[in-house]
Parts: C-alpha cells; structure tokens; sequence
C-alpha cells in the first residue's frame, strides 16, 4: 500500500503528497494562505478590541484612539526639548 501524506486544516483532510511521492504544492500554498489570512483576521479583532475599551476615573468605558495619544506624547516631547532648550 503507497504512503500518502495529509494535513488537516479546517476540519478537512488536504492531501500533500500523493502515492507517487508528487508533492502538492497547490495545496500545501492555498492552505497556507488561508491560514495566513485568518491570522490577519484574529490580530485585527484582538487590535480592535484593545482599542475599544479602556476605563476612566469614573469607571466608565470609553474609546481611545492610540494613534492619537502617541501624536500627543510627541508633540509633548517636542515641547519639553524646546522649553529645556530656551531656558538654558
């Protein structure tokens, strides 16, 4: 009996490598691509997520944008260099 080889990826057998020792390349870069894209799909979720929800003093939810917060964080440094530097 030839060897076959399989992977299982969403629940379904993907053959790999037939009894002819033939590599499935088709298969073994389609199902790599759906795995890839899933991943993207999972990162952005869990991206959005730590976006979406942060507490204030009260307690209540709100929404922060980190893009935001960083452009900030700059501009605030870029004050404190030019401060220090006019005042010395």
């Amino acid at each position: 009996m030839p060897l076959q080889h399989f992977i299982i990826f969403k629940e379904k057998l993907h053959m790999i490598k037939d009894e002819n020792n033939n590599i499935k390349r088709d298969v073994i870069e389609k199902v790599l691509r759906e795995e890839a894209e899933e991943r993207r799909k999972k990162f952005k979720e869990q991206d959005k997520e730590k976006k979406k929800k942060a507490k204030d003093e009260d307690g209540e939810e709100k929404d922060i944008d980190f893009k935001q917060k960083a452009m900030k964080a700059k501009e605030h440094a870029l004050w404190s260099v030019t401060h220090n530097a006019t005042k010395n």
